[in-house]
């Protein structure tokens, strides 16, 4: 029996792992690039709400090795696919910097990579994922979940070693395919805390096609209102105290994970 272990991590900790993934990368002489984003090559990286774990297995007999990294974000603000599927087609769509009252109820599994190919482990570990990251995320954002999206590449390659996925793993763990995405999105680079606002807009550029997955938490049926407070300015006192109380939590979470290891006989190192 394989025994898994999430750790609670940075998103600096993904890096080796999102550099062997296929998940977004800087492109060379990016018209958006400031001399403050990643080298051309790195992953572009994370932005909104985010909890991040490196994922540790010690299959039979073995070891403990850490194989890989999965990742909570924000959801993607604009997918139709998504609302019809939770609902939120019936509400009015809010407008970009607003804050929606139903969008913060649902975490998007921005980054899965796993390296170890053992039968089922995939889904073993998104569904201790689920679990573990709807506690992290209310204890950090003040926010209940009530459902879960994912986009997986049309056209993605596996690691060698790997059968090529079009999301099968979540359809193990019973998420439902909702169909495809248009193939366009929003570019955050170089647009810092103040994208999408009044006189910093993003930029729209094609991507490949994503195969769009959701799944609701139990016990919920239907949307929650999930009034998410902001604290990424930091130009108020609220914001700045909820941004102090935030990076607290986070430091508790790190530490609480360290424990773990120490506990399970896992070293780092």
């Amino acid at each position: 029996m394989n025994h898994i272990v999430l750790q609670f991590c940075s998103s600096s900790d993904l890096l080796p792992f999102e550099e062997r993934h296929y998940v977004a990368k800087m492109e060379l002489n990016h018209p958006n690039a400031t001399e403050h984003s990643v080298a051309a090559g790195k992953p572009v990286g994370h932005h909104g709400q985010q909890i991040h774990y490196l994922i540790w297995v010690k299959p039979d007999d073995s070891k403990w090795q850490n194989v890989g990294a999965i990742s909570g974000g924000s959801p993607t603000f604009g997918v139709g696919i998504r609302d019809k599927f939770f609902g939120l087609d019936k509400f009015p769509k809010p407008k970009r910097g607003e804050n929606s009252l139903y969008l913060n109820g649902i975490i998007d599994n921005t980054l899965y990579r796993l390296e170890l190919n053992i039968p089922n482990l995939a889904s073993q570990i998104l569904a201790i994922w689920r679990k573990q990251v709807v506690k992290d995320w209310e204890f950090m954002y003040g926010v209940k979940p009530y459902g879960f999206e994912t986009f997986v590449d049309e056209d993605r390659d596996e690691t060698k070693g790997f059968k090529k996925s079009k999301g099968g793993l979540y359809v193990a763990d019973n998420w439902t395919c909702v169909g495809t995405t248009k193939g366009s999105t929003k570019d955050h680079v170089g647009r810092g805390l103040t994208g999408g606002l009044k006189g910093n807009p993003f930029h729209r550029k094609k991507v490949s096609i994503k195969i769009a997955y959701c799944k609701w938490i139990k016990p919920f049926t239907e949307p929650q209102v999930c009034n998410y407070k902001s604290s990424w300015r930091g130009q108020t006192p609220e914001e700045k105290a909820l941004g102090k109380e935030r990076t607290e939590k986070r430091k508790q979470l790190m530490q609480g994970a360290v424990l773990l290891l120490k506990t399970e006989g896992i070293d780092p190192a």
